[in-house]
């Protein structure tokens, strides 16, 4: 079942063929790494909208929601320029701590941006076909 799930839902073409694209679970890139991989964009906006809603309210959200709103029309390189100018811009609001009274622990105040951030980022290699 598990191997029909493999073969099935992330593309390949027969038992040792070429893996196209893969719906995010993150251990099949590593387990099929001697492959061309690509995440599915969907999915990819899926995740990041998660973290952004569907209608972000900061300024930063909206930026990020443009940005993804052309992931699908875009390279990878135009993309990764993108994403590096909207960290750029706004790296001070991202890096903002916030300290919890109870506990006494720093956390970032927008911790669901910079966590979309780190997300495209470390998967930026595998959202294109190289």
């Amino acid at each position: 079942m598990v191997e029909l799930f493999y073969y099935h839902h992330i593309g390949l073409n027969e038992k040792f063929g070429l893996l196209k694209h893969s719906y995010g679970k993150r251990g099949l890139y590593k387990a099929f790494k001697d492959y061309p991989v690509q995440m599915c964009h969907f999915h990819q906006k899926k995740v990041i909208q998660r973290y952004i809603t569907m209608h972000p309210r900061l300024e930063a959200g909206k930026d990020l929601q443009k940005i993804m709103y052309n992931l699908t029309s875009t390279t990878q390189t135009i993309f990764t320029k993108k994403l590096n100018e909207w960290y750029e811009k706004h790296r001070d609001f991202l890096a903002e701590k916030t300290v919890k009274p109870e506990t006494l622990k720093e956390s970032f105040t927008h911790q669901k941006l910079v966590s979309a951030y780190k997300k495209l980022n470390n998967t930026s290699s595998i959202t294109f076909y190289v």
